[in-house]
């Protein structure tokens, strides 16, 4: 006689994939009453679409998981979202943004907004990396560098969240502090660092004569509305300067406006 338990784990290890496949993280269901619906999603898959086989996953998740308090709809929907941009495996170039988050771009593209001032992404192992901090911004005073990877926002573990949540839990009103701890991706030290928020103007293009030189190292922090007029405004005074050439520093740069980046190139390129 086959032993049902076998049978169940069996069961249990065939649906895991499906069931992580789609883009939710957190607790498993396991117990036995979960048996049925998983043989029938299992034995349907071929036959639903992928949003079918998703919403079977949501409403297992809603009907069966026991921490009533941690279902959030709204966090179960970005995370499916999220899951399913991340899978494409375009890091750094393809990512899903929250309402929250597309509204703090703006506001970066904009040249201003309230915060620690660093841009940051999800890399393939699920970590938050830090991409760049922003030239003058409280978390480039505070030493926080490109690469350093974010480990805990106030004490709380990140490990498991969706890049949407941890966004949530580093935004918020100028004047207020926030501790993130860090780790050195070289070294694997950790150490906490306490900013404290503000409201930051970007400043999009700085330059400096290189000492002893006739060149001009020219600083473009980010693509921001307005950079491609303060590129030309820096070009000018950099002529009058008497310069004779310059260094394009694009250095941590995180992106920006795709018209602001063409308009930048288009300062030196028919």
């Amino acid at each position: 006689m086959i032993n049902r338990r076998v049978v169940s784990i069996l069961i249990f290890l065939l649906f895991l994939p499906i069931f992580l496949g789609a883009g939710f993280t957190g607790g498993v269901l396991v117990d036995h009453f979960l048996i049925t619906p998983t043989i029938a999603s299992a034995k349907t898959q071929t036959q639903s679409n992928g949003l079918d086989l998703i919403n079977q996953a949501y409403q297992i998740i809603q009907q069966n998981y026991v921490d009533r308090i941690a279902v959030q709809e709204t966090q179960l929907e970005y995370g499916a979202i999220s899951g399913m941009v991340d899978a494409l495996g375009d890091t750094g170039h393809s990512r899903f943004l929250t309402p929250q988050m597309v509204k703090a771009e703006n506001n970066f593209t904009q040249g201003s907004f309230e915060g620690i001032g660093a841009e940051v992404m999800m890399n393939n192992n699920g970590q938050v990396v830090i991409v760049s901090p922003i030239d003058g911004s409280p978390a480039q005073a505070a030493g926080v560098k490109a690469g350093d990877i974010m480990l805990k926002v106030d004490g709380v573990d990140l490990a498991g969240m969706s890049l949407s949540q941890v966004v949530s839990k580093v935004l918020g009103p100028a004047g207020t502090k926030v501790t993130i701890t860090l780790q050195d991706p070289k070294t694997s030290a950790t150490g906490d660092v306490t900013i404290t928020r503000a409201k930051i103007i970007v400043q999009n293009v700085t330059w400096i004569m290189l000492p002893g030189t006739t060149i001009a190292d020219v600083r473009i922090a980010g693509f921001s509305q307005g950079v491609t007029n303060d590129l030309r405004t820096a070009l000018k005074q950099i002529q009058a300067q008497g310069a004779t050439g310059i260094v394009l520093d694009l250095r941590n740069d995180p992106g920006g406006l795709l018209d602001e980046a063409i308009g930048v190139t288009s300062q030196f390129l028919g």
